[in-house]
């Protein structure tokens, strides 16, 4: 019996970066960046560690369909501060076109890029998180497969 090669399936994780343009800010800011998830490993690494801290801290939450609803939404805006915090360091690699109140260009390192992050309203920072967490604008199928290289290498 054969065994059948999924090799192809592999091209499909998501470890390519993108480039996020945020058309709403003065200079057309694009930000460079990566998968907001699983594949990333320092971030969801993060990720994990916000979420066992919390559960340390957390009673199991019983209640009506109000106090459900409220601890739900508690822990979306969980999520969003987590990744204000998170994006600058795992996520965002870079940028061009950043500039100041003033219209100078802006330097991008960890802290300009928290501060940027900070001040960015939410509705902009959900679109650039709903960016991030779909795996599929960081495929990039033309991608060798780890079968590709050890093909490659035995040649």
């Amino acid at each position: 019996m054969v065994t059948p090669n999924f090799g192809h399936i592999a091209k499909l994780t998501p470890t390519a970066k993108a480039w996020y343009t945020i058309h709403e800010i003065e200079g057309t800011p694009k930000l460079e960046v990566c998968y907001a998830g699983r594949t990333n490993k320092p971030y969801f690494a993060a990720l994990q560690k916000l979420a066992i801290a919390r559960a340390r801290g957390v009673k199991i939450q019983k209640g009506n369909d109000e106090s459900l609803a409220r601890a739900n939404i508690e822990a979306l805006e969980r999520v969003m501060a987590n990744d204000r915090v998170l994006f600058p360091k795992y996520v965002i690699l870079g940028w061009e076109g950043v500039v100041d109140s003033a219209g100078n260009p802006v330097e991008f390192n960890s802290v300009n890029c928290a501060e940027f992050v900070a001040a960015l309203p939410d509705w902009i920072f959900q679109r650039l998180q709903q960016f991030c967490d779909h795996a599929a604008n960081f495929v990039d199928e033309d991608a060798p497969t780890p079968e590709d290289i050890s093909e490659a290498s035995k040649n």
